[in-house]
C-alpha cells in the first residue's frame, strides 16, 4: 500500500477520552459552604468537579450541571456524565435534575439540595442507564453543593437563547489518486524580503518555505524535496539540483523563523517526490490509494470508496457523492463537483443505517439523530483542562511591527 501524506487539510478526530482518578470528594459528600465573611476571592473560587460515584466495577464522572430554570426555590438542570471502567474509553450521557437552590448573595453562590434526578441519557449503552440513574440519585440525594450564582444566571440565559446560524463555506474539493502534499496559503502571498538574500522575498502566510527569486520564479520546499514553478498553481516540478543561491536563501530565512518542511510523521522525505498541490483559497485534499475502489456498506443502498483517507458515499438513487469534512457534508454530482453544502438532517436515511462496526463508522458521529452523534454532542460540552506550570514563559516573535 502507498503511504500518504496529509498536510493542509483540517480534520476532526473522534478520539475515545479516558476517565481519571477520583477526585477527593466523597461520594455522597457535602462540599464545603463558604462562610458568610469569606473574602472576595474565595467567593469567586469554583466548586470542584467532576465529582466522582461508582457504579460496580466502573465509574460515574458527574460534571457541573448547567441550569435550565429556577423559580427562587427549586431549580432544574442538566449534566453531563461519563461512565466507563477507571482508565478506559468511557460512554458519555447526561442527567436531567431537580433541586431545592438557595442563593447567598454575601458569597455569589446558589446551594444545592435534595437533588432528583428525573431521567438519564446515555445513547451508545441506554441498558445502563436505569442503574447509573440510580448510582447518582443514591450518590446525589444526602449531597448539598454549591454553583456560582453568575453561572446559573448565564447558563439559563443561554438555554433560552437563539442560536447563530453557522456560515458552512464550500472549501474547493480536490480527489486525486497520486501521492500529493497540499500546501495551504492563507490569501494571496504576502511576501517580505529574505535578509541577506538578494533578489529573494519568502511568503509569510504559509507554513511553508515559498520563496520568489528575482525573475519570478517560485521555490518551495516539502517533503524533502525542492520543486519550483512559474506560477503558483503550478505545474510544480522537483528540482533536479537545487541552485546554491536558493539554498543560502532557504538558510537566511530560516533563520528568521523556521518553516515546516511538511515532512510525514517518520520525519523522513518522500520517495519517489509527492505531487504538489499549493492553494490560496481553503482546500481540502481527498486521496485514494490507487484508483477509487466503491463497496457496498452493508445494510444500506449506499456505497463507499473504501480506499479515500475521508469518508466519501455515493447513493446510488441519485448518483450525488458525499463526503464528510471537518464535521460538515458535502455534496455533488461527482468528484469533480460542484459542491454544494448539505445540513445533517437532509442526508439520505441510510446514512443512518451505517453499522458502528463499518470501517466507515467515524462517520455517524455527523450523521444527526444516532447515538454517535449524541454522545458526541454530550462530549463536547464536558470541559478539558490542563496544568499549566506557573513557571512557564511564552516568547512572541513578529513578522514586523505589531
Amino acid at each position: 500500500m502507498n503511504k500518504r501524506l496529509l498536510l493542509g487539510s483540517v480534520f476532526v478526530a473522534a478520539a475515545a477520552a479516558h476517565l481519571v482518578a477520583p477526585v477527593a470528594l466523597a461520594q455522597t459528600g457535602a462540599a464545603t459552604a463558604p462562610s458568610a465573611t469569606a473574602a472576595p476571592a474565595q467567593a469567586s473560587a469554583q466548586p470542584s468537579w467532576p465529582r466522582t460515584f461508582k457504579l460496580g466495577d466502573n465509574q460515574i464522572q458527574f460534571y457541573q450541571p448547567q441550569a435550565l430554570s429556577w423559580d427562587g426555590t427549586r431549580l432544574t438542570a442538566r449534566a453531563a456524565f461519563a461512565v466507563g471502567p477507571e482508565g478506559g474509553a468511557p460512554n458519555y450521557g447526561v442527567a436531567t435534575l431537580s433541586a431545592n437552590a438557595v442563593s447567598d448573595d454575601s458569597t455569589g453562590r446558589v446551594r444545592l439540595s435534595a437533588v432528583q434526578v428525573s431521567s438519564v441519557d446515555l445513547p451508545m449503552a441506554p441498558a445502563q442507564a436505569a442503574a447509573v440513574r440510580g448510582a447518582l440519585t443514591t450518590g446525589l440525594a444526602s449531597a448539598t453543593f454549591d454553583l456560582l450564582a453568575s453561572d446559573v444566571r448565564a447558563s439559563i440565559t443561554a438555554s433560552g437563547g437563539t442560536i447563530t446560524p453557522v456560515q458552512n463555506p464550500v472549501p474547493r474539493i480536490v480527489f486525486t489518486n497520486a501521492l500529493s502534499v497540499l500546501v495551504p496559503v492563507s490569501g494571496d502571498p504576502v511576501w517580505q524580503p529574505v535578509p541577506g538574500a538578494a533578489g529573494f522575498q519568502r511568503a509569510l502566510n504559509t507554513q511553508a518555505l515559498l520563496l520568489q527569486d528575482v525573475a519570478g520564479t517560485y521555490h518551495l520546499q516539502a517533503a524533502g524535496t525542492w520543486y519550483e514553478a512559474t506560477a503558483l498553481s503550478g505545474p510544480w516540478i522537483a528540482t533536479a539540483e537545487v541552485p546554491p543561491d536558493v539554498t543560502a536563501a532557504a538558510k537566511a530565512a530560516n533563520a528568521v523563523r523556521q518553516a515546516d518542511p511538511l515532512l510525514p510523521q517518520d520525519g523522513k522525505p518522500i520517495t519517489p517526490p509527492p505531487a504538489l498541490l499549493v492553494s490560496t483559497v481553503p482546500t481540502e485534499l481527498i486521496q485514494t490509494d490507487g484508483a477509487a475502489q466503491l463497496v457496498p456498506v452493508a445494510g444500506t443502498s449506499l456505497v463507499t470508496m473504501d480506499n479515500a483517507d475521508h469518508a466519501v458515499f455515493v447513493d446510488p438513487a441519485n448518483g450525488e457523492t458525499y463526503v464528510l469534512i471537518s464535521g460538515r457534508w458535502f455534496k455533488a454530482p461527482g468528484t469533480s463537483g460542484p459542491w454544494s453544502f448539505v445540513p445533517g438532517d437532509r442526508l439520505p436515511a441510510d446514512f443512518a443505517r451505517i453499522s458502528p462496526k463499518d470501517p466507515k463508522a467515524n462517520a455517524l458521529i455527523s450523521v444527526p439523530g444516532t447515538p454517535q452523534a449524541k454522545e458526541a454532542a454530550i462530549a463536547a460540552t464536558i470541559p478539558q483542562m490542563s496544568v499549566v506550570p506557573s513557571s512557564m514563559t511564552a516568547t512572541t516573535t513578529y513578522d514586523g511591527a505589531p
